[in-house]
């Protein structure tokens, strides 16, 4: 059972190996190894910090737009490829 203490900068926990998450045995976070146990230092983040969420987007939209651009001499209603 993991050992959680709380501290004014952040919290820190004491786990077993089996308890560690992914990225705490890749050590994307500070951790340390006393004998059997880990310790992992996990920063507490105010709001200002916090990881802003990127909006999810639509694939349709990646596509440049001159992948679907109609050639000036062709009439055409099918979009050309490359602009061809």
């Amino acid at each position: 059972m993991a050992v959680r203490i709380r501290l004014p900068g952040g919290t820190l926990k004491m786990k077993t190996y089996r308890e560690l998450r992914a990225r705490e045995r890749d050590r994307r976070v500070p951790v340390m190894k006393m004998g059997s146990l880990y310790f992992v230092w996990s920063k507490s983040q105010s709001p200002q910090e916090k990881p802003h969420r990127q909006p999810s987007v639509n694939p349709a939209r990646l596509a440049p737009s001159s992948v679907f651009a109609r050639s000036a001499n062709e009439g055409g209603d099918e979009p050309q490829i490359g602009g061809q």
